[in-house]
């Protein structure tokens, strides 16, 4: 039989061959840590508990896993917030974290979203909300998630806009100058003189989430069905940028 701390040995071995060294350091140290995390979270949450009649704290985590449910969930909670819907009726305050061990799939998206929502870091967030659970009653400090999917956060329909909203609210996200700067420079870079008409295809193939495309196949397509279209977009004057999850750019044809 072989010996229990020897095939633990082995395992991690095993592991930082495969993740390297430093991941296994950062993953012994968050297992190592998180029992003190945990106890350093009690007290603020008890706090919160206390303060609950005069100022309801909720948490909330991002869904990051894809960028339309990162964009769209998120900035329909916004404008149901400005609308007034959903609203738990009472002075609070919304913070936002993402997920330990989550990492989300567009930087840009979170450094734009931190703008405009109070996003606290996971290594805090995180066991305040574990400890919470663990408490009984603190489901009225999580911002509600639909019953039978746990995409937050929760709008009266997910990502579809469904009180009209987009059309009542300006967008909550803006590039700043700085920005602004890199995108003008990066379309010259393409060859995309300042003030020229642009237009930005992307189109979705098997490469992308390739884990659910059993179930998603449906949904791709095949970038070269869009060469009519774009060569009537380039006769009318029109820049095109293309972007195809299994074939590179060089593979679209025209002419």
């Amino acid at each position: 039989m072989t010996n229990p701390i020897t095939k633990l040995f082995t395992r991690e071995a095993d592991k930082i061959k495969r993740d390297g060294l430093a991941a296994r350091m950062r993953r012994w140290f968050k297992e190592i840590s998180r029992p003190f995390s945990i106890a350093l979270a009690i007290p603020p949450v008890l706090i919160m508990r206390v303060m609950r009649p005069w100022k309801l704290i909720r948490f909330c985590a991002f869904y990051t896993p894809a960028i339309g449910h990162f964009a769209a969930n998120t900035e329909l909670y916004l404008c149901e917030r400005d609308a007034g819907i959903n609203l738990p009726g009472k002075p609070h305050r919304d913070i936002f974290y993402l997920r330990a061990g989550k990492t989300p799939c567009n930087w840009q998206l979170l450094t734009m979203w931190k703008r405009v929502l109070r996003v606290w870091p996971t290594w805090i967030a995180d066991p305040m909300v574990r400890v919470n659970r663990l408490i009984p009653g603190g489901e009225i400090h999580q911002v509600p998630v639909e019953p039978w999917i746990s995409i937050s956060p929760a709008n009266t329909q997910f990502d579809s806009d469904v009180h009209n909203l987009l059309d009542r609210f300006a967008p909550h996200l803006g590039f700043t100058e700085e920005e602004e700067a890199r995108g003008k420079a990066g379309l010259r870079a393409m060859g995309i003189p300042e003030g020229a008409a642009f237009i930005c295809m992307i189109v979705r193939d098997g490469a992308y989430w390739s884990k659910l495309n059993a179930i998603a196949s449906h949904r791709d397509s095949n970038i070269q069905d869009y060469v009519l279209a774009a060569e009537e977009l380039a006769n009318r004057g029109y820049y095109l940028t293309f972007r195809s999850f299994r074939e590179a750019v060089s593979q679209f044809y025209i002419g």
